[in-house]
């Protein structure tokens, strides 16, 4: 307990002053801890300091005193103390090893008590200095003053505490660049199956803005495989090594299987430059890779019968295939071009590794079908996607082992929004998948592929056979019916059941190779549209790798990769119309609406304020009439009280005085 009279603070605070002092010098001279030297000298100047005030204060009994600045004092000596015990010195007579968390727990609660305390010290001590000469000066004041001082030591320790943390736990998190420095699911896959050592080299120099971001990237790559090292270099201290390879500059990547097989990434030095190539570095580091580790494939893509192929901006997002292409070349797959010139019109040769057809408009004749058929039987892989754009549908369905079912795909839940009317029904979504290798990426990731104005597909049996399996592991929901006429409305015609739209084959041959074949009822599956869906890339990419493997000794792995590329703006005259209402109206009509509503709770507030004032006006005005009404009948009555007063008065005298006249009369 603080005592409260005069005389006893005054010793107290002598005490606590001396008290102080010896700490101070115990715990620097006797304890050996130049950093308490250091920190605590000012601590302990002011505390002698505000001791010395208080026992100057308190030895004039008719000056203010209050308990909060012995109390103050001692919590100062309390983190002197602490400190002194988390000397190493302190540690050894406490019996704590250096390292221990009362060791950590001591230093921090040390600190922060005497920052505390000597805040609280200070702020009290300039409080009560300035009601020194006050008798009746409001010692509140003091204690207040205090309680604010602590405060902002309190908000200084949280302060330091967080910077520390900081500086501890050193992490970054870019987030102008989200996550495009992380390796995507296909670099991992084959940075994983590597069986070579891989030497990854960055050329940077220490400390550098793009060498910070690009290397967590490779940091992972390096623990997905044990065979994969990383380093950084300096191109100036690496004179034969650049030499060799022929690095020109710092601001590069160097992947390397051994002295003759090395290839470059260029990310650059100036962040300004390099962000554009950091949004493409994991597709940029496929490729590399891919031309590492894998020899040049070949994708033959079908001509003259109106398929998706590359176009320039202003072609529709649905007809171009720039990713798909895009996408192949990064992992080392070359694309050709096959039609009635090489091959497509009488025999495709075996070593065609894979051909692709992707929305054809028109049908393929008879002798470009048998030469497809023959293809496969001969064990050739084919990938192919068409619907009923492709009229007449013809004979190369049939030729794949597979038949269109008339009628439009169309679901009234089961689809994704895009013009929020009856033509979003026709772009449903197929989520229920099998354990086959083409949809396995998509049941394991539970993942829909969305369809747009897809066609059922069926097996023929004429086409099946002892030498042709035929599954379809992919299916849309019970909901979706065959739209027969077009008016995007379920008829009574038209009977809702689940769809298959996904069709995969397999035929034995005699030779080294099984034919291999993927339909997929929906032309634009391929399309750069189509591709911005996830589940649609890794459907076309699972399709693609599967169609591939056994085409020599190595595996080819496609898929998707993490990239944040700028893509251009495309517009239409729908959205064009939308994008003028929405400038238009959209922004100056809440803003517009904002101003009326606050126009008129202003105007409220004024009128409300107008009827105040005047009902303070009639209060004031009957308070006063009041007043005077009060103070001119409290006069009156004293005028008539005093007047009554000196008749009564009068009247008396005048009595008596007759009275004592008669008496001397009788006398």
């Amino acid at each position: 307990m603080i005592p409260r009279s005069h005389e006893a603070q005054q010793r107290m605070a002598a005490g606590i002053s001396v008290a102080a002092v010896a700490v101070a010098a115990l715990a620097t001279y006797g304890l050996q801890a130049p950093t308490l030297a250091r920190f605590a000298g000012w601590t302990v100047g002011v505390s002698a300091g505000a001791a010395w005030l208080a026992w100057w204060k308190a030895r004039r009994p008719d000056r203010p005193t209050t308990a909060t600045m012995p109390a103050l004092q001692l919590v100062v000596v309390a983190g002197l103390l602490a400190h002194a015990a988390s000397t190493d010195a302190g540690l050894d007579l406490l019996g704590v090893a250096p390292g221990h968390w009362l060791d950590r727990t001591l230093g921090f609660v040390a600190a922060a008590v005497l920052v505390v305390g000597s805040l609280g010290l200070v702020a009290a001590a300039r409080a009560w200095y300035s009601i020194a000469h006050s008798p009746e000066a409001p010692l509140e004041r003091v204690r207040y003053a205090g309680l604010r001082g602590g405060a902002a030591g309190l908000n200084l320790v949280a302060a330091c505490a967080l910077v520390a943390a900081a500086g501890l736990r050193d992490v970054k998190i870019d987030v102008s660049l989200l996550k495009v420095t992380e390796p995507s699911e296909t670099t991992a896959r084959l940075v994983a199956d590597l069986p070579d050592d891989l030497d990854i080299r960055l050329f940077y120099p220490s400390r550098q803005d793009v060498y910070e971001r690009v290397r967590p990237y490779f940091d992972r790559l390096a623990d997905l495989n044990p065979r994969v090292h990383v380093e950084r270099l300096e191109h100036a201290l690496s004179p034969e090594l650049t030499r060799q390879h022929r690095v020109p500059s710092d601001g590069y990547v160097l992947l390397s299987l051994d002295e003759d097989r090395a290839e470059q990434v260029e990310v650059g030095l100036d962040l300004a430059i390099a962000r554009s190539r950091l949004r493409t570095l994991d597709g940029r580091v496929l490729e590399a890779l891919s031309r590492l580790t894998q020899r040049t494939r070949e994708v033959h893509l079908t001509t003259g019968h109106g398929e998706r192929g590359q176009g320039g901006a202003e072609a529709a997002s649905e007809e171009r295939i720039d990713t798909f292409v895009r996408t192949l070349r990064r992992s080392h797959v070359a694309v050709r071009s096959l039609g009635l010139g090489r091959g497509l019109g009488s025999e495709i040769a075996p070593a065609v590794p894979l051909v692709v057809i992707l929305g054809p408009r028109h049908a393929f004749s008879e002798e470009e079908c048998s030469a497809v058929e023959r293809y496969v039987a001969s064990g050739g892989r084919v990938f192919a996607a068409f619907d009923e754009e492709m009229s007449p549908v013809g004979c190369l369905p049939a030729a794949l082992g597979v038949g269109l079912v008339p009628g439009v795909l169309a679901s009234e839940r089961n689809h994704v929004s895009r013009s929020h009317d009856a033509a979003d029904r026709v772009r449903i979504l197929a989520k229920a998948a099998s354990d086959h290798p083409v949809v396995a990426p998509l049941r394991r990731q539970r993942s829909a592929v969305l369809f747009d104005r897809a066609n059922e597909l069926r097996p023929l049996e004429a086409a099946v056979g002892a030498t042709r399996r035929l599954v379809f592991p992919l299916r849309t929901e019970a909901d979706t019916w065959h739209d027969l006429n077009g008016d995007l409305e379920r008829g009574p015609d038209e009977a809702a059941a689940a769809a298959t739209v996904l069709a995969v084959g397999t035929e034995r041959t005699s030779g080294r190779r099984d034919g291999r074949i993927v339909v997929v009822g929906d032309g634009s599956i391929a399309s750069d549209g189509s591709l911005t869906t996830r589940a649609n890339f890794e459907l076309v990419g699972a399709s693609l790798q599967w169609l591939l493997e056994g085409h020599g000794n190595d595996r080819v792995i496609v898929g998707v990769t993490t990239s944040e590329e700028d893509r251009p703006v495309e517009h239409s005259p729908e959205g064009e119309r939308l994008f003028f209402w929405a400038t238009s109206f959209g922004g100056p009509l809440p803003l517009l609406l904002i101003g009326l509503w606050r126009s008129r709770r202003r105007r409220r507030a004024r009128t409300l304020r107008k009827a105040g004032r005047s009902d303070t006006a009639a209060e004031t005005a009957a308070e006063t009439a009041a007043e005077t009404a009060a103070e001119t009948a409290a006069e009156t009555a004293a005028e008539t009280a005093a007047e009554t007063a000196a008749e009564t008065a009068a009247e008396t005298a005048a009595v008596s005085g007759d009275v004592v006249s008669d008496s001397r009369e009788e006398e």
